[in-house]
């Protein structure tokens, strides 16, 4: 991370980028365990390294997976999660550098298990590969983008700096809320699937095959 001056070292703790992301994962994967959940494809869970330096960490497993000739039926990434412009959507589900099938599919989820609880959903442009589900989408795979309220030109402009912190998000996690909530939907009902070799992905995030 760098600070106004170019200085390469300075403190930047990413508690909504991307540690909202992680949790809300680490979420996903507490809920479906304590349920007892068995999914019939295999569920992978993935946090990424240098992501901000070229999503290098992405590019690295999905060229192995390129490689082995891993089957991904779907790819869900979860980055930022607990900041919401106000007066925006809960959700805003990234249109560019995804895929549209999937994107109607999250979409149709969303509608199905968050509208009736009073969760609202968006959907915006990146612009460009703006995280690691483009790596995805590159290779061919069906990636899908569920970011914070408003888009990316709404994000908490406190990232990559000293003050993306807890306390300047309310001192609430409650805005993850439903993304854990999309996440546990795709999961479910995905992951239900009877092709056992086939893997289904959650991107800092989640993936699986």
């Amino acid at each position: 991370n760098w600070d106004a001056s170019g200085n390469s070292s300075a403190r930047a703790p990413g508690a909504d980028d991307d540690a909202s992301g992680i949790a809300t994962l680490t979420e996903i994967l507490r809920v479906a365990m304590d349920s007892g959940f068995r999914p019939q494809r295999t569920v992978k869970f993935m946090a990424y390294a240098a992501e901000e330096v070229g999503l290098n960490g992405s590019q690295a497993i999905v060229s192995s997976f390129q490689a082995d000739s891993v089957n991904v039926v779907g790819v869900l990434q979860l980055d930022m999660t607990n900041y919401r412009a106000p007066g925006q959507a809960d959700i805003e589900i990234i249109t560019d550098y995804t895929n549209a099938g999937l994107n109607s599919y999250i979409g149709t989820l969303f509608d199905a298990y968050l509208q009736p609880l009073g969760r609202t959903r968006s959907s915006s442009p990146c612009g460009y590969g703006c995280s690691d589900h483009a790596s995805w989408t590159a290779a061919g795979y069906p990636s899908a983008f569920a970011f914070e309220g408003g888009g990316i030109n709404h994000s908490f402009d406190l990232i990559h700096s000293a003050f993306d912190l807890i306390q300047n998000m309310g001192n609430t996690a409650d805005r993850s809320v439903p993304f854990a909530q999309l996440g546990l939907a795709f999961l479910g009902e995905v992951a239900k699937g009877t092709t056992a070799s086939s893997d289904l992905i959650f991107e800092h995030g989640f993936e699986a095959d």
